[in-house]
């Protein structure tokens, strides 16, 4: 299982990271979004968890841009926000998030998130034995 954490602050991205190897999560890091939806493409995440401000743009430019393109629409999305009130929330699903987690986070409320958002299409995937081999590591 492969994350894409898009966060700018580091010591927030470190905590994240550290708790999903952890959990045996592979964590691929982007610090702001062009750099996010470049790193996409080539690291094919299983999700991404997102922060709504980023340095240079919002967090829901970049979903946006993520929902638009049809290779990385499926992606899971989960938006993160030390802000975390009930307009963001709902802001985040009408953008396409699947969730809003409120910083700091909390480890548990993060792998719980992570496997709910991932079981299902990681027991349906029958073509990826890795993928499959990796379901129950988070």
């Amino acid at each position: 299982m492969r994350i894409l954490v898009v966060e700018d602050n580091p010591y927030i991205a470190k905590a994240i990271r550290v708790r999903l190897e952890h959990a045996g999560v592979q964590v691929d890091e982007a610090r702001e979004g062009q750099r996010a939806l470049s790193m996409v493409a080539s690291a094919r995440p299983d999700l991404i968890l997102l922060d709504i401000y980023l340095p240079g743009g919002s967090g829901y430019t970049v979903l946006d841009r993520l929902k638009s393109n049809p290779d990385h629409a499926r992606i899971p999305v989960v938006m993160l926000s030390a802000h975390a009130t009930d307009a963001h929330s709902e802001r985040a699903k009408i953008h396409g998030a699947e969730a809003l987690l409120p910083k700091p986070i909390d480890s548990e409320q993060l792998l719980a998130t992570v496997r709910g958002l991932l079981a299902a299409p990681i027991i349906s995937n029958s073509e990826s034995p890795d993928r499959q081999g990796s379901r129950h590591s988070a």
